[in-house]
Order: C-alpha cells, then sequence, then structure tokens
C-alpha cells in the first residue's frame, strides 16, 4: 500500500492549446526519471505499482509510430511529478527517422509520498512468482514436432533389418521353379499335339 498527497494538479482542461489526443486503446510510454527510482526501496515499490497500473493489455512488440502519449514521473527526494505529453512525429532534417516532439496535455499532478507498508517477504516472493504456462505451450515430446502446415510429425528411429529373410505374399506365376518348369511343359506340349496331328 502506498498513499501518495497531491500537492498541485492541473487538469487536461488547462492545456487548451493542444490539438487532437490519443486514443482510448492506446499503450502509454511509460518513463521514470531520476536515479531514486532505482536506489529508493520506496520508490522501487511505487514504481511497480505504477507499472502495473498503466500497463494495460500485454502485447508482443509496439510500432515506435503507434506511441501516442508519455507519462513521465520524475522524481526529487520524496515528491513525485506525474506529466502527460503528446508525442507528435515531425519530418526530420536528416531523413533517416522522425523528429519527436512531446506537447504537455495533462494531467499534471505533483505528489508527495506519504505512507507506505510493505508486504512480508514470504507473501511477497508468492505473489510475485509467475505461472508456468500449461495450456499454452504443449508439453515437448521427443521426436515429435509441431508446425502449422504440416501439424503433427514424428520421427522414428528403427534398426536396420535384414531383409533376406523377410517373408513375403508369393504368387504361383512368381515362383522360379514353375517358371523354368512352364516353358519345359509347353514344349512337350507343343510336341505331343504335333505326333498327335
Amino acid at each position: 500500500m502506498v498513499e501518495l498527497a497531491v500537492e498541485q494538479f492541473r487538469p487536461i482542461a488547462d492545456f487548451q492549446g493542444i490539438a487532437g489526443g490519443s486514443a482510448a486503446e492506446s499503450k502509454p510510454c511509460l518513463l521514470f526519471e531520476g536515479a531514486e527510482w532505482e536506489h529508493s526501496p520506496d520508490l522501487q515499490v511505487l514504481r511497480s505499482i505504477l507499472i502495473d497500473f498503466f500497463q494495460l493489455r500485454v502485447v508482443d512488440a509496439i510500432s515506435s509510430i503507434g506511441i501516442e502519449h508519455v507519462i513521465c514521473f520524475s522524481t526529487t527526494g520524496s515528491r513525485v511529478y506525474l506529466r502527460h505529453y503528446l508525442v507528435r512525429l515531425l519530418k526530420s532534417a536528416e531523413g533517416t527517422s522522425p523528429h519527436v516532439q512531446l506537447n504537455e496535455m495533462g494531467p499534471s499532478l505533483d505528489l508527495t509520498l506519504r505512507r507506505l507498508q510493505n508486504a512480508p517477504p514470504d507473501l511477497m516472493k508468492s505473489a510475485m512468482k509467475r505461472p508456468v504456462a500449461m495450456a499454452s505451450q504443449p508439453k515437448k515430446v521427443k521426436n515429435i514436432e509441431r508446425s502449422a502446415l504440416h501439424g503433427r510429425q514424428g520421427r522414428l528411429h528403427v534398426p536396420r533389418q535384414d531383409l533376406g529373410d523377410l517373408v513375403t505374399a508369393r504368387f504361383k506365376a512368381m515362383d522360379k521353379k514353375r517358371m523354368v518348369g512352364d516353358s519345359d511343359d509347353g514344349g512337350r506340349k507343343k510336341s505331343r499335339t504335333a505326333e498327335e496331328e
């Protein structure tokens, strides 16, 4: 639990000169400015809470063109300054990448850290533990591959076989002895038919 005192507040209505805005579902770029965010344990807890609060849904990647607004948290001592900026991408002189212009769009808050109640270490450890995503990824099975095109494919390792002892279906027409015998009998039959005539 973190308790913050609001010392100064400026609403969005005070920033009339800024034309446009950001979409409701656009993810903000969070900027934490100041060395105290890394060195102060109280501010590390506050940073974790602020990231969870402004994270929205989890995405794999964001295009640089898709960043429409920046929320900046700067700190000096126990004071935290929240500023909200609108991002404008302008044409740069070099032409390689756009020039980024930040215009303050509000709201603007000056906060003071009042009280902080940390969780017990064992409870914090169990809360920070990430569950293993078993449903999303199938269990790895040896010699089985999965692909979107071919589906599930398996690889079998079969030892070398002796094909000389392999028993196959035998047909009478394919028997070598019969084939040789038929030619001899055929000649005799022809001679017998010739004698009979």
